[in-house]
């Protein structure tokens, strides 16, 4: 007869760790701390648990607070480690927007600063740009109504008077002035002879020489003309002016557009809100989470 026995063991397969991952906040505010909180079951002895954001270790324990610094998507992974070094893993995507007030606030000041640089450097280069609006503004008084008429309607009287300036003042000099009169009324030998004398030859000889002209451009025209002449300085400096003047703000136009080039790239430092009502909401809603993870906090006696 055949002999038998029987033997039996029990054997407890454990299961390995879970975990599972909560933020705080998600969506979160640049900037702020987010808490996350990692809850284990399963495996053997006492659970631990250690961090990643984004694939870089951040810290060990249940909880996790972290700051992000820019806006994005990252994954936040907690992993647990039982007594048998058995492990398993968790993780959530936290949403990481633009919207922190204070953020506002910096790029606010930023663009601020970029408009008060901009503008302070215009305000140094457009007189050195456009020079021709003083004497307009300075010499403009000088060209009244009537004299810009007598230019427009005596152009040839303004030419001759301007060609032969040097030889009208001479006749103008307070001297001479009584003899080329006394000639002019009366060409007499004695006059001529006294007018020959006072002038010298050369000038006499060329106010015989143009005699018709100053009768016709001249004389007639004689207060327009010691008007021009007594302001010619101012008068010249306006003409001047003004025909510089669309050349000098045309390139002006051109310094504005290439500020505005390097101006504009500066606007996109101004991160998150435009709108200050959106930025109190955006500021009121972070106030209600950081309301709401204390009293998690509070109520988990941590």
């Amino acid at each position: 007869a055949g002999f038998s026995d029987t033997a039996s063991v029990s054997v407890t397969i454990n299961a390995d760790p879970t975990v599972t991952v909560a933020s705080s906040a998600n969506p979160a505010d640049e900037g702020y701390a987010v808490a996350f909180t990692a809850t284990g079951s399963g495996g053997t002895g006492t659970l631990s648990y250690s961090w990643t954001v984004g694939g870089t270790a951040e810290g060990t324990g249940a909880t996790l607070s972290y700051t992000f610094s820019s806006a994005g998507s990252y994954t936040v992974t907690a992993t647990v480690t039982d007594g048998e070094k058995q492990t398993g893993t968790g993780s959530v995507t936290e949403t990481v927007e633009a919207k922190n007030p204070a953020l506002v606030g910096t790029g606010l000041a930023l663009w601020g600063w970029v408009l008060r640089v901009v503008v302070g450097i215009s305000f140094i280069f457009l007189p050195i740009v456009i020079n021709s609006v003083n004497p307009v503004v300075d010499n403009q008084p000088y060209a009244t109504a009537a004299i810009q008429q007598f230019l427009a309607q005596h152009p040839a009287s303004v030419a001759f008077a301007q060609e032969h300036a040097a030889f009208l003042g001479v006749l103008n000099e307070p001297a001479n002035k009584p003899v080329v009169a006394a000639l002019a009324a009366n060409p007499s030998g004695a006059n001529i002879t006294a007018a020959e004398k006072a002038l010298g030859a050369a000038t006499f000889g060329e106010l015989v020489k143009y005699q018709t002209q100053l009768k016709t451009l001249v004389v007639p025209y004689e207060t327009q003309l010691n008007y021009l002449a007594a302001h010619a300085t101012q008068l010249t400096a306006l003409q001047n002016a003004v025909a510089k003047s669309p050349k000098q703000w045309q390139n002006w136009f051109w310094v504005c557009v290439g500020g505005m080039v390097l101006f504009i790239p500066t606007i996109f430092l101004t991160k998150g809100r435009w709108s200050p009502k959106k930025a109190k909401e955006d500021e009121d809603e972070h106030d209600r989470e950081v309301a709401r993870e204390l009293a998690q906090l509070t109520g988990a006696g941590v």
